[in-house]
């Protein structure tokens, strides 16, 4: 498959600039209402970081340590903001669910859900360093 080294580096910095946006809206240096936050702002901080990294990671060389470095943050960061979701936040927020059946079961299979994304990301990172590891040998 071809690579498009510009094409990477524009959405690398598209991604930069939408994420330092997230970053400072989360800050409070771009005034929002906080009736639209329906997590803590710490939550939409490590989005916009997120996304950030992401960027990096397109604008960085191929298999450096810093693109490793992006990606590995980014799988943290996720696992992170899903563990968040899964523990702490109200009933309120999980919507959806399976037709027919208790709010409560729905919440519970929400939450669980939402539990499984943090080991999912942190097997991910497992491998991404385990790899890295063994390619440097």
């Amino acid at each position: 498959m071809a690579e498009f080294p510009e094409s990477n580096a524009a959405m690398g910095y598209l991604c930069l600039a939408i994420g330092t946006a997230l970053t400072l809206v989360a800050g409070g240096v771009i005034p929002t209402d906080p009736s639209q936050f329906f997590a803590p702002r710490w939550m939409l901080a490590l989005a916009g970081l997120s996304v950030i990294a992401c960027g990096g990671s397109l604008i960085t060389p191929k298999d450096s340590v810093p693109q490793l470095c992006c990606i590995g943050f980014i799988l943290v960061s996720f696992a992170m903001m899903g563990g968040w979701v899964a523990v702490f936040s109200s009933d309120d927020s999980i919507a959806g669910g399976i037709p027919f059946i208790p709010r409560s079961v729905n919440i519970f299979l929400g939450r669980c859900l939402f539990g499984l994304g943090p080991i999912v990301c942190l097997g991910m990172l497992w491998s991404l360093v385990s790899g890295s590891l063994k390619q440097q040998q």
